[in-house]
């Protein structure tokens, strides 16, 4: 019998670092940076977890933990419950990190995540217009937009420092 996929223990095992990582930046989401008269708001971190995705990481636990991790972040910002879980859910399902080239580094990462932000960007936008009936400030999204791009090799950073220590290719 031949085999086309790692067995089932070892694809989830990678969601575990995964989900300490989206589970660290979904507790600093709702927090705000006061900076030259300005709120910079750190709301946009946890999508960058979603574009690092594990490429070898099962689709139906991926999926409902992406899902409870939206919950969470609409919680702890008073949002509209199910928005934020459209949006990572959404970015996943777009983005299928599973058929992502493998391979890790700055370049690859800021790609990722660059076209994550994107297409969270339009579904957040246009799900707050559909619920809400008005477009967000776009100010205050465009600082967390940049807080996002500013920390970005950071994250990206640390998430190669895990996976090189926990030997991984592919965290």
């Amino acid at each position: 019998m031949v085999y086309a996929s790692p067995p089932v223990i070892r694809r989830n095992s990678h969601l575990v670092p995964a989900g300490l990582a989206l589970f660290i930046l979904g507790l600093v989401a709702p927090l705000h940076v006061s900076l030259f008269g300005a709120s910079w708001p750190l709301l946009w971190l946890p999508l960058a977890m979603v574009g690092l995705w594990p490429r070898q990481a099962s689709c139906v636990p991926s999926t409902l933990l992406l899902f409870v991790a939206g919950l969470w972040v609409d919680w702890v910002t008073l949002g509209a419950v199910g928005q934020w879980p459209l949006v990572f859910v959404g970015v996943y399902a777009i983005m299928r990190p599973d058929l992502a080239d493998p391979g890790r580094g700055l370049v690859r990462g800021l790609s990722r995540c660059a076209g994550a932000l994107l297409m969270g960007l339009v579904i957040f936008v246009l799900s707050g217009w559909f619920i809400y009936g008005v477009l967000p400030d776009f100010a205050l999204l465009s600082r967390g937009v940049l807080v996002f791009a500013l920390t970005l090799p950071l994250l990206i950073a640390f998430r190669d420092l895990i996976a090189a220590y926990t030997s991984q290719d592919d965290f």
